[in-house]
């Protein structure tokens, strides 16, 4: 059975910031390396995303939704979202100028 190419290349990332932990913090044991990356990636899980990316990623999700599928979508939205989400809509979908 194959492996898929991704769990392939987690596990080669994996390994290498193993070895890079190893050599930068002269950890002696791979148990103190595994605890310090362990450690490092949980803070960064629990970081919030920077403002920036989150607007990307709706604006590109605006742009992409279909206009009869826009209002669904916004009375859903999370509160903390409702205002990136409302300026991403905007850009992407502008009113149509008055006649």
């Amino acid at each position: 059975m194959t492996v898929p190419g991704d769990v392939v290349y987690g596990s080669e990332q994996f390994r290498d910031w193993l070895v890079a932990l190893k050599e930068r913090a002269m950890l002696g044991s791979t148990n103190q390396r595994y605890a310090m990356l362990r450690a490092v990636l949980e803070e960064v899980r629990d970081q919030p995303p920077p403002d920036g990316i989150v607007g990307d990623v709706l604006a590109v999700l605006a742009q992409r939704t279909p206009p009869n599928i826009l209002p669904i979508l916004s009375e859903h939205m999370p509160p903390q979202l409702r205002a990136a989400w409302r300026a991403a809509v905007t850009s992407a979908c502008p009113d149509p100028a008055p006649r």
